[in-house]
């Protein structure tokens, strides 16, 4: 074993070992639990308890249509239990997954040791991807499969073979099939084999690609109407709803919520400059290096469809931008000779990679004396007895997963039993109440920032606390951090 090769697997494993005691860092406290994770965790769930890809915990859109992260998710539930731990180290290991082949595309490319380091370490401390990598979405997934598809791409490039167009194919389809955004990798594959099939004026290459992924989905879609609770209007109906073609959210609203959000105010401006205007260099500068001109073009492609289609579009999938920013820097750098402009794209890289890394110390900051989610795991788990029928928010969902739960999430007008909040409280059948204030903050998890509550959760909320007043004998307080009290009731009739 040569030493250059010694260091480079040396270098790796430094990198997986870093990330993961980042990650591993507070896990269930930082950054605050969403909704949607356990939005996603309920059909995952639901799943290795035998009742196919379906949501119980909203009756809809949690991992049901795009079942592959679901599957995974379910897979390691089945395995470790379930929890919020178990389904955000899922994430975590994509993260790794995504890393991994994020170093074979820099090696691929022939870049130096320096870039190597320092681009993995703009993936790793990136705010985007720490909390991706952090929390149960698909988010992680997505990258990692699509980081594989771009390198399958890359190493077609060098070689012109077949199977590397396939195997380039395979992941892309795969991102898409964890969640419609992975699409975005879909798009980038095709419009650069549209681009070949131009240049050598054969479609062989394109219809391979065409082909294996219609081929793909095709099989997942099949076992997704398998489910008798699919419906084919029901799966319209949710791809209506986030896009901005059929929707009131357009191209403009996405730049304009896309910027307040990302940037928060002048935190990150710099961020969101260095890695669109990377992009925009890379198309202007790629001189003869084809390999630049691509990546460019596939990250402002990317840019442009996620504005134009998506609504609204999240900040949280700028990682499917940004990988193609990492590369045409390390590109730039490599391609430009020595001297006063090298130099200058080493400091514009140390500042960006500073910048996240003190997102990332804030977010941990914050959130130090924060109850974790594990502790609030075991204290509700214990309180109330499984197969009870319980009120609450959708947030404390783990521990009470074997309860029959309604959230303010709850969709029903597709409940076979209850059509809404007021039915089912009429109903005196349910077992007890869990509320705390902490449904009502109206602040993000991550960055702390107020934002609008929707007034079906307050309206949810006062019912609860009145119906829980009135009807319930209040038999056990958790005071929290981050929580505050949450209280449980045990309803009487």
């Amino acid at each position: 074993m040569t030493f250059r090769k010694f260091h480079s697997q040396y270098a790796l494993i430094t990198f997986m070992l870093l990330y993961i005691f980042l990650q591993l860092l507070m896990l269930t406290t930082a950054p605050d639990i969403m909704e949607d994770e356990p939005w996603y965790a309920n059909t995952a769930y639901n799943f290795t308890l035998g009742n196919w890809f379906n949501n119980t915990n909203t009756g809809h859109q949690g991992g049901d249509t795009f079942i592959l992260y679901t599957f995974i998710l379910g897979m390691a539930i089945k395995a470790f239990g379930c929890s919020l731990y178990v389904t955000r180290m899922v994430s975590v290991l994509a993260g790794i997954i995504a890393i991994w082949g994020l170093f074979r595309i820099l090696k691929a490319l022939r870049t130096s040791n320096l870039i190597q380091i320092l681009v993995v370490l703009f993936f790793i401390f990136s705010n985007v991807t720490y909390v991706a990598c952090r929390s149960s979405r698909p988010e992680s997934l997505i990258l990692a499969f699509g980081i594989w598809a771009i390198y399958w791409l890359i190493i077609f490039h060098e070689t012109d073979k077949t199977k590397h167009v396939l195997l380039a194919s395979v992941f892309a389809t795969f991102s898409f099939l964890c969640h419609p955004h992975g699409i975005l990798f879909l798009i980038t594959t095709g419009t650069y084999l549209i681009f070949y099939s131009l240049r050598v004026k054969s479609l062989r290459k394109l219809l391979y690609f065409s082909f294996l992924c219609i081929g793909i989905i095709t099989v997942h879609f099949s076992i997704v109407f398998m489910n008798p609770s699919m419906y084919l209007q029901n799966f319209i109906n949710d791809l209506k709803d986030r896009n901005s073609v059929t929707n009131d959210t357009g191209f403009f609203d996405n730049i304009v919520n896309s910027y307040k959000i990302y940037t928060l105010g002048i935190k990150r401006l710099y961020i969101l400059i260095f890695e669109t205007g990377i992009l925009i260099a890379g198309l202007i500068y790629s001189g003869r290096n084809k390999i630049i001109q691509y990546l460019a073009i596939g990250g402002l492609v990317t840019l442009t469809v996620s504005f134009t289609v998506f609504n609204p579009y999240s900040t949280r999938h700028f990682g499917e931008v940004f990988i193609y920013s990492f590369l045409v820097f390390a590109l730039l750098y490599e391609s430009w000779p020595k001297g006063r402009v090298k130099k200058g794209l080493l400091l514009l890289g140390a500042i960006y990679l500073l910048n996240n890394l003190a997102g990332d110390v804030y977010i941990l900051y914050k959130k130090f004396n924060y109850t974790s989610y594990a502790q609030l795991e075991k204290q509700l788990s214990g309180s109330i007895p499984d197969s009870s029928v319980v009120l609450t928010s959708i947030n404390f969902w783990y521990p009470l997963k074997n309860n029959e739960t309604y959230t303010e999430y709850t969709y029903w007008a597709g409940h076979p039993t209850f059509k809404s909040l007021d039915s089912l409280i009429q109903s005196g059948e349910v077992d007890y109440t869990v509320i705390s204030r902490y449904m009502v903050f109206g602040t993000t998890g991550t960055s702390g920032r107020t934002v609008n509550i929707l007034s079906t959760k307050v309206d949810f909320y006062q019912s609860a606390v009145e119906y829980a007043e009135t009807s319930g004998i209040l038999i056990k307080k958790i005071p929290t951090c981050g929580f505050d009290t949450i209280k449980i009731y045990q309803m009487k009739y």
